[in-house]
């Protein structure tokens, strides 16, 4: 089991999606800006419908995207394709001169999610006047606890 949080810093979106590949509706709550979302990253293969985590480059911002479609190429070897709710095409323009994602660019799988529990640290990183404010405050903190503790 694999535990993972990551903080959206996209507007609001649906994950209203039609899969043409099984022709089904899904529909599931959406992830907004500060959600914390918990990923597991184990060897099941993703389904249709999964939403999951990928990453092309260590040093790009992670994509949150449902699957779309699902090659198996052995016991434990698959590929997939991914597809934004709100997009009108698939990903591989992301994909950078491939076709499918692999194993190695999947971060996880998107089990669970805390709503706004991630707004806390957004503010305090955009914010710089925000994060003095916080800084200053639990300075004084500090100095007026030392002071009543050595009276």
């Amino acid at each position: 089991f694999f535990f993972f949080f990551l903080m959206i810093r996209r507007p609001p979106r649906s994950t209203h999606c039609i899969s043409s590949a099984a022709s089904d509706v899904y529909k599931r709550q959406g992830y907004y800006r500060g959600d914390i979302l918990f990923l597991t990253n184990y060897d099941k293969i993703p389904e249709l419908g999964d939403i999951v985590v990928y990453q092309m480059r260590k040093d790009d911002i992670p994509i949150v995207h449902r699957v779309i479609a699902v090659q198996k190429k052995g016991a434990d070897d698959f590929a997939v394709l991914t597809k934004g709710d709100n997009n009108e095409v698939d990903d591989r323009a992301i994909y950078r001169d491939k076709l499918w994602l692999t194993k190695k660019e999947i971060v996880g799988r998107v089990r669970a999610s805390i709503p706004y529990l991630g707004m806390a640290t957004i503010i305090l990183t955009e914010n710089q006047y925000v994060k003095f404010t916080v800084l200053g405050i639990a300075i004084v903190l500090i100095l007026v606890t030392r002071g009543k503790e050595e009276s």
